[in-house]
C-alpha cells in the first residue's frame, strides 16, 4: 500500500517555494535600484538571489511577471502620498503646499528607483503598464488639487500645470538646480496661484 505525503511535508515544501520566491523578488528590487530593469539580466538576479537560472524561470513565467511582482511589493513598502494627509489643512495654499511637499518629499526618498525606472520605460514596453498605473495616480491627485484652487472646472492650463508639477521629471529637473523640496512646493503653488486667479 503506498503512503500518502504528509501534509507538514507538503506545506514545508510551499514554504520553502515561498521563500525562493521571494528571495527573487527581494533580488530583483535591488537590482532595479542598482542598475535599473533594463540591465538587469536573469543571470545576475539568480547569483543575487542564490538560485540556478531555471529556478527563476520557474518561479516566473516571463519578465512581464517578475515585473509585476517586484514593482508590487515595492510599491508596497513605498506607498506614494494620498490625499488624506493634506485634506484638514484649513485653506487652500497650505493644502497644495503640503500637497506638492509630501509629493516632492516622496520622488526624493525614492530618487535612486523612480530615475532608473522612468529612463527604462522608454525602451522596455513592458514596463508601460506599470509605469501608466503609476502616472495615473499622480495626475488624479494633480487633478484634486487643481479643483481645489478654483470653484468652477479648471481650466486646461491650470490642470496642465498641476499635472506638471506632481511629475517626477519636474521635480528632478529642479532639484537639478539645487531647490530644495520647500522651495520648489512654493514654486509650484505661486504658479498655481496665478494660473487659478
Amino acid at each position: 500500500m503506498r503512503r500518502r505525503k504528509r501534509p507538514y511535508v507538503k506545506r514545508a515544501r510551499q514554504q520553502q517555494q515561498e521563500q525562493t520566491r521571494s528571495r527573487i523578488v527581494e533580488a530583483l528590487i535591488e537590482l532595479h535600484q542598482e542598475l535599473g530593469p533594463r540591465n538587469t539580466t536573469i543571470a545576475a538576479v539568480a547569483e543575487r538571489a542564490g538560485v540556478q537560472r531555471l529556478t527563476v524561470y520557474r518561479h516566473f513565467e516571463n519578465e512581464s511577471a517578475m515585473l509585476q511582482a517586484c514593482s508590487g511589493l515595492w510599491m508596497a513598502r513605498n506607498p506614494p502620498p494620498n490625499e488624506g494627509l493634506w485634506q484638514d489643512f484649513p485653506t487652500v495654499d497650505e493644502r497644495v503646499r503640503a500637497a506638492l511637499l509630501a509629493i516632492h518629499r516622496y520622488f526624493a526618498r525614492n530618487e535612486a528607483m523612480l530615475s532608473k525606472v522612468h529612463r527604462d520605460a522608454t525602451e522596455m514596453t513592458v514596463l508601460i503598464p506599470i509605469m501608466d498605473g503609476f502616472n495615473d495616480y499622480f495626475r488624479s491627485l494633480a487633478d484634486k488639487l487643481a479643483a481645489d484652487l478654483v470653484a468652477d472646472r479648471p481650466a486646461r492650463e491650470l490642470q496642465a500645470m498641476t499635472r506638471h508639477f506632481v511629475r517626477f521629471s519636474t521635480w528632478q529637473s529642479l532639484t537639478q538646480e539645487k531647490l530644495s523640496e520647500e522651495e520648489i512646493a512654493e514654486i509650484g503653488l505661486k504658479c498655481l496661484k496665478q494660473l487659478a486667479s
